[in-house]
C-alpha cells in the first residue's frame, strides 16, 4: 500500500501545506493518488512539511489518512517526530504521540519505538527537544518513554 515510488512535491501542495488548509489537502489527496509518496527536494514527506509549517489542522488529517508516514525518514534520517521535537510545539508532539504505539514497562510494542529512532547524527527526538530547549516537549517525550534518556548521539 505504501510502496509507491516517491515523486517530487509540487508547488501547489507545498503552498497548501504552508497555509495549513486541511480542506485543500483532502481535495488534492482525492485528485492525486500519490500525494502521500511525494517528497520535497530534501526528502521530506507531506507530514514532515506540515510539521515544519506548524499546521495544526493538516497534521491530524494526514495522520488519519496515512499514519505510516510517522516512520518515514527524510534524507537526514529524521522522522516527523524528530522535526516536531525540534520545532517544539507541544500540541503537534501530542498529536503525533496519539498515533505512536504505547510503550509499557520499557518494552516496545513495535520493532523500534518512534521515540528511539536516531537520525544520521545519532539524535533521537528527545535530543532535538533538549538541544532546542523545549522543556514541555522534553517532559512529554520522557513521560512516553524514558529509555532514550540514556542514548548518546554522535557527539556523545
Amino acid at each position: 500500500m505504501d510502496q509507491e515510488l516517491p515523486t517530487t512535491m509540487d508547488h501547489e501542495l507545498l503552498n497548501v501545506l504552508r497555509r495549513g488548509d486541511e480542506h485543500q489537502i483532502s481535495l488534492i489527496a482525492g485528485r492525486m493518488q500519490n500525494i502521500f509518496s511525494t517528497m520535497s527536494p530534501r526528502g521530506n514527506t507531506v507530514l514532515h512539511m506540515a510539521i515544519r509549517f506548524r499546521n495544526h489542522k493538516v497534521i491530524p488529517e494526514i495522520l488519519r489518512r496515512r499514519d505510516s508516514l510517522l516512520r518515514k525518514n527524510n534524507w537526514k534520517g529524521e522522522t516527523p517526530l524528530h522535526i516536531a521535537a525540534r520545532v517544539g510545539d507541544p500540541a503537534i508532539v501530542s498529536t503525533i504521540l496519539k498515533y505512536a504505539p504505547a510503550i509499557t514497562n520499557g518494552t516496545e510494542s513495535e520493532p523500534e519505538s518512534l521515540l528511539r529512532i536516531t537520525d544520521d547524527e545519532g539524535n533521537t527526538p528527545l535530543h532535538n527537544a533538549v538541544r532546542n530547549k523545549h522543556e514541555n516537549v522534553v517532559r512529554m517525550l520522557v513521560k512516553k518513554d524514558r529509555i532514550p534518556l540514556g542514548y548518546l548521539n554522535n557527539a556523545e
